[in-house]
């Protein structure tokens, strides 16, 4: 019983493992696509702040330079919190903080230059500030998306300890970070659709297309992380009960056994019909590691099933039916091999 259990946690950490490091690809074009349009030049900012064709204030020029600076700033600090996405191997722990005192101290800014800007300033201030909340979006987005990536590694170390309930309690708070990331996706991708402002930009170099297949991208991902995160909840749920009853089965304690085996058969089937729904909505690179954790959940559920069916018969002295029972179990184990 217990190479089985091995079994199953080396083939399905693998499978988290090796998506990591594309979810971590994800986050990376998003970031990659933000800063893409965060990028201004000298000459741009320039020719936002000195219009030609009325008398500029210079205090107005001053507060929105000093914007134009504080977002250039808070760019680099995005770009910076950005990189944590290019390692497999660590917590992302993309941190905000800075990035939204930067954020917030450009908006005083532009509410400083607004009362006297003059067409051309007001249209700069506008663009800047969709382009403002562009970023604490994409700052939001990625947060909550490492802060999910963060709890899915650690509930995959939990489980391959061992420590199921600890594995279902971070996979939880996983799956609440990876809820948060799609909430505040939504909000973005519907204010890209709705706010033509960042087409025209004339202080910013933004490739709107770009970033908007970036977020479609994340918006897959997420969708396939989600049916992840909840078949890999009910995977942890079971495990408690089936090593459990694996231990009172191996003691000849068949009559305890079988309300366990049954309870982890159960929590299995949850996890096989996660995964195979997933398996219609998940992006390709998460695929072939829904087919076989399908597969892996079911193999489990008739396992669990039959050992249940091998208890009650051990529990009844019928030793032939537990034989045969424990057999098809074995098989039902292998299945997936």
């Amino acid at each position: 019983m217990s190479i089985v259990v091995i079994f199953l946690h080396t083939n399905y950490i693998h499978c988290y493992n090796m998506n990591r490091r594309e979810f971590l690809g994800v986050g990376g074009s998003i970031a990659t696509a933000a800063i893409a349009g965060c990028s201004s030049s000298d000459s741009s900012a320039e020719s936002a702040t000195t219009p030609t064709t009325t008398t500029v204030s210079e205090e107005t020029t001053e507060h929105l330079d000093n914007a134009i600076n504080y977002v250039e700033d808070a760019a680099d600090e995005f770009e910076s919190q950005s990189r944590k996405f290019d390692s497999s191997n660590t917590y992302v722990d993309f941190e905000t903080g800075k990035i939204v005192d930067l954020l917030d101290q450009a908006d005083k800014e532009l509410n400083k230059a607004e009362p006297n800007a003059t067409t051309e300033q007001a249209e700069a201030i506008a663009s800047l500030r969709t382009l403002i909340e562009w970023l604490r979006g994409a700052s939001n987005v990625l947060d909550a998306f490492g802060d999910g990536l963060d709890e899915m590694q650690a509930s995959v170390q939990y489980f391959e300890n061992d420590r199921f309930e600890d594995a279902e309690s971070r996979a939880d708070t996983a799956l609440t970070n990876f809820e948060s990331a799609d909430e505040e996706l939504t909000i973005l991708q519907d204010s890209l659709e709705e706010d033509e402002s960042l087409n025209s930009i004339e202080i910013t170099e933004v490739d709107i297309n770009e970033f908007k297949r970036a977020i479609d991208d994340l918006d897959e991902a997420l969708d396939g992380l989600t049916y992840f995160g909840r078949g890999y909840r009910s995977l942890s749920r079971g495990f408690d009960p089936f090593t459990e009853a694996a231990d009172l089965f191996d003691n000849e304690q068949y009559e305890d056994a079988v309300p366990m085996f049954e309870r982890a058969r159960d929590q299995f089937a949850a996890a096989n019909s996660t995964f195979r729904e997933g398996e219609d909505v998940a992006p390709q690179m998460m695929l072939s590691d829904f087919v076989e954790l399908t597969c892996l959940s079911g193999a489990f559920r008739d396992g669990a099933d039959h050992f249940a069916t091998a208890a009650e018969a051990g529990s009844n002295q019928n030793w032939d039916k537990a034989r045969d029972a424990r057999s098809d179990a074995e098989s039902a184990l292998e299945q997936c091999d």
